[in-house]
C-alpha cells in the first residue's frame, strides 16, 4: 500500500545529507517494511572525501536498504573517464564497499562510454 521505492538527492552538505538519508530511511522502514529501498543521487556533486563522509554517517538500518548511490563524485575533464573511474574504486575501497554506485545515461552516453565500464 503505497510507495515502497524512494529516490533522494543528495550532493550538498555530506553530513547534513546523511542525516536526512537517515531519517528518510527510517520512516520508509516504518512505513514499508522489508520491502523499502532507497536510491540516491548525489549528480557528481562531491569529492571523494565529501562523498566518503557521506558514506560513513549512514545507520546500518539504512545501508541496508540502498540499491544505490548514482554519481557519487565530480566529472573532471582532466583525467579522463579513467580519472572518474578510478575515483569511483578509491571511494568504494575506503568505504568498505558499503554501498554500490551507479551511473546514469548522462555518463554512459556521453563522457564515459559502456566501453570504459568493461
Amino acid at each position: 500500500d503505497g510507495a515502497t521505492v524512494v529516490k533522494l538527492k543528495v550532493g550538498k552538505d555530506p553530513s547534513q545529507d546523511a542525516e536526512r538519508t537517515n531519517v528518510a530511511a527510517e520512516l520508509l522502514l516504518r512505513r514499508a517494511g522489508p520491502e523499502a529501498r532507497l536510491r540516491l543521487d548525489a549528480n557528481q556533486a562531491w569529492t571523494v572525501d565529501e562523498a566518503a563522509t557521506f558514506i560513513a554517517a549512514l545507520s546500518d538500518s539504512t545501508v541496508a536498504i540502498i540499491e544505490y548511490l548514482e554519481e557519487p563524485v565530480r566529472w573532471s575533464a582532466e583525467g579522463g573517464p579513467e580519472k572518474l573511474l578510478g575515483d569511483w574504486e578509491v571511494l568504494s575501497e575506503r568505504t568498505s564497499r558499503r554501498i554500490p554506485f551507479a551511473a546514469d545515461e548522462s555518463l554512459t552516453e556521453g563522457t564515459v562510454t559502456c566501453r570504459h565500464l568493461e
